[in-house]
């Protein structure tokens, strides 16, 4: 049996009610290839122990482009989500280095966002030959492959694993 309050929207969600912010900046190319993921932190300062075992470069590519300094695929703010600083150190430090080996011009779709325009991104985009275009305004939840395609399915598995982790540990109060 499951304790809610009447007229709960979903009665059956286990919920812990304390609630922290990490926001996930994931990149990924038409051929499947991903980059590491971005993790940004809601706090003051990212934690060595964080950064343990955290992203690697070499499932991405035959030849890694990765700078050896995994702490750049790491940063923090005090809400948790993404500003111009660390958009443009995603950029600079994750980006930049798997792509700019590669042949041709590349494209970077992204949302609308005010922080992805930053002189600093706009002149590396023309330096390396990188077309950077933007969703229509208000249609990224129907034209974001990586939403629709990769975050949708993995959602709904996250979901089920955190259900039944919650369900089958009901005295843990985090994780």
């Amino acid at each position: 049996m499951v304790n809610c309050i009447s007229g709960s929207k979903y009665p059956a969600n286990i919920e812990n009610h304390s609630k922290s912010s990490t926001t996930l900046l994931a990149c990924g190319s038409v051929d499947g290839v991903f980059l590491p993921p971005f993790i940004l932190y809601k706090t003051e300062n990212v934690y060595k122990q964080w950064t343990t075992n955290g992203p690697i470069c070499k499932p991405f590519y035959e030849k890694s482009y990765c700078i050896s300094n995994i702490e750049k695929h790491y940063g923090h703010s005090d809400s948790g989500w993404l500003d111009h600083k660390i958009f443009t150190q995603w950029f600079t430090y994750v980006f930049l280095p798997h792509t700019r080996k590669l042949d041709d011009c590349k494209v970077l779709l992204g949302d609308n966002l005010a922080t992805h325009f930053t002189p600093e991104v706009i002149q590396l985009c023309t330096k390396f030959h990188i077309l950077f275009a933007f969703f229509i305004t208000n249609s990224t939840h129907l034209s974001q492959p990586l939403d629709v395609a990769f975050f949708h399915p993995f959602k709904e598995a996250w979901w089920k694993t955190l259900y039944q982790f919650k369900k089958d540990h009901s005295r843990v109060t985090g994780i």
